[in-house]
């Protein structure tokens, strides 16, 4: 299924995400529409307009996991967006079971170069306050470094000549969309 938008550059984000909430849109989609528009708003005078002039509107894909996920019309192209998270599984997890749980209090999700850890050690993790979840920089820049070469590797292989791959990072939350 695809879905249009007209957008432009500048584009009040605060009113736009509520706008795609509103719509039932799942939130993996709503994050790739809000990631693709932020940078195209950040790198506009850089980037974006010198090569593609003027934005029109984004196309939405949500039909599995071929690439892409969103196309940029502009008036003078457009550009195919592959999103990818880059963030290693048990992250996900982590933030399912607290979300979920919808716990209150102290949680703690483990550290990104942590090996997958199963349900329940996972869950005494987060929920221990701030349990041993202490990390060296030097270990989180090694395994971010992995990650992002994995993806970028991963997803170029599938993608057209001149799309680019736009990568989601921890933080973001359902509430931030």
């Amino acid at each position: 299924m695809k879905r249009l938008f007209e957008v432009r550059y500048g584009l009040n984000m605060l009113k736009f995400t509520p706008y795609l909430a509103k719509m039932g849109l799942p939130v993996k989609y709503r994050k790739e529409i809000a990631d693709a528009l932020e940078l195209m708003t950040v790198w506009e005078a850089e980037y974006f307009r010198p090569r593609f002039g003027e934005l029109m509107s984004i196309e939405h894909f949500s039909d599995g996991d071929d690439p892409p996920d969103v196309v940029a019309h502009f008036d003078r192209g457009e550009l195919k967006i592959e999103h990818t998270s880059i963030d290693p599984p048990h992250l996900f997890q982590a933030r399912d079971i607290v979300m979920k749980d919808r716990f209150n209090g102290c949680t703690a999700i483990p550290p990104i170069s942590w090996p997958a850890l199963g349900k329940k050690a996972l869950q005494k993790e987060i929920y221990s306050g701030l349990g041993e979840g202490w990390e060296s920089v030097a270990s989180a820049c090694t395994a971010r470094k992995k990650l992002i070469l994995d993806a970028v590797g991963k997803k170029t292989a599938r993608m057209p000549d001149g799309a680019m791959v736009l990568m989601g990072w921890e933080g973001v939350t359902t509430s931030d969309l």
